[in-house]
């Protein structure tokens, strides 16, 4: 089961082959494109949830299967795991499912359905979740449907807001910590919201010397502090974004661009992951390629490659920093030593992770 790849990392082959015509959170692209899992790290580091066309696999140490869910849909599916590492909301076609275990994966049980099409005011224009993230105290989950931010009580499933906005469809989002919620958009910037009121508390634009219309943003990132957001852009482009933390509405230009003409994506970003020791930024895109870049510098430090008509859905630091989780085509995953990037730095108190 366990196969030494190319790069200083390791293979995990998994229980379901990935080629599929389109995607359940971000269905916007050609549908002759191969695509990899989606992976998602719980929070403790424990378990690495990777997402399929026929199930949800999850696993622990040495990849070792720990428990599954299975899909309904026959599309690669996000997991994201709550901040308790004990729940994980699933999109499964147009439901929204909420995955609980109490001692073991093993015994993953359906806690909840939030049906985020009935009834619903504003109604829903699109059938698809584009996004999803929890609340800090995991009680709340917001849900990005096509032009709207949607946030649902996950116990009972009762919409409690939503945020509305003149732009277009959105595209990523990620709840901060101190309880503010990110959002991009292909409506060409990034924004920054209060869960509770829908009010707008910063908009972030590219780079202040844009003179062109610039592209839309399709996938953020926070950095492990929050006083920092990277911000990925439909023709590749990377920018970063400093005082994201700042109370005060600011209309912030990008501060930093990841590369330069000779080295970068060449199409849409799908995923940006912050190493937790605040030096890396890890991206993919449907270009094929993952890119993991200095964060201070923007130098990209390495270009894991899988070639033309391959779509990277996701990467993942692990929670310590230690390991980068990416998926094949194939259906199988790796884990990426991390540890020999330039400069790595560990955390002084990390939670354990998976270690091949």
């Amino acid at each position: 089961m366990l196969n030494q790849v190319t790069r200083f990392g390791f293979a995990f082959v998994l229980t379901a082959i990935c080629l599929v015509s389109t995607i359940a959170f971000k269905p916007l692209f050609a549908q002759d494109t191969l695509e990899t899992p989606y992976v998602s790290w719980s929070p403790d580091g424990q378990l690495l949830a990777v997402g399929l066309t026929t199930q949800i696999a999850i696993y622990s140490d040495l990849g070792t299967l720990v428990g599954t869910i299975p899909i309904l849909e026959t599309l690669i599916t996000e997991p994201v795991w709550a901040n308790d590492n004990h729940h994980l909301a699933v999109i499964d076609g147009g439901d929204v499912q909420i995955w609980h275990y109490e001692n073991n994966p093993l015994s993953m049980q359906l806690q909840n359905t939030i049906q985020y099409y009935i009834n619903r005011n504003p109604p829903v224009t699109s059938a698809y979740v584009y996004g999803a993230d929890w609340s800090e105290d995991n009680s709340r989950i917001a849900l990005l449907v096509g032009k709207l931010v949607r946030i649902f009580d996950v116990n009972t499933g009762d919409e409690l807001s939503n945020i509305t906005g003149d732009w277009s469809i959105l595209t990523d989002i990620t709840w901060s910590p101190d309880n503010r919620i990110f959002f991009s958009s292909v409506s060409r910037y990034v924004l920054n919201a209060n869960p509770q009121t829908g009010e707008i508390t910063n908009v972030f634009f590219p780079l202040s010397n844009q003179t062109d219309i610039p592209p839309g943003f399709w996938s953020i990132a926070l950095s492990p502090d929050g006083s920092k957001a990277v911000g990925g852009l439909s023709d590749g482009g990377l920018l970063i974004w400093g005082n994201t933390n700042s109370q005060e509405f600011l209309n912030r230009r990008a501060e930093l661009e990841l590369g330069n003409l000779d080295v970068h994506h060449s199409d849409v970003i799908l995923s940006l992951s912050w190493s937790p020791t605040g030096q890396y930024i890890a991206s993919s895109s449907r270009d094929g390629t993952i890119r993991i870049w200095d964060a201070a510098t923007g130098e990209q430090l390495d270009l894991i490659d899988f070639g033309a008509g391959v779509q990277v859905n996701s990467v993942a630091f692990s929670p310590d920093g230690s390991q980068l989780a990416y998926g094949n085509p194939d259906g199988s995953f790796i884990l990426y030593d991390a540890t020999q990037l330039p400069n790595y730095q560990p955390l002084m108190s990390a939670a354990p992770t998976l270690t091949p």
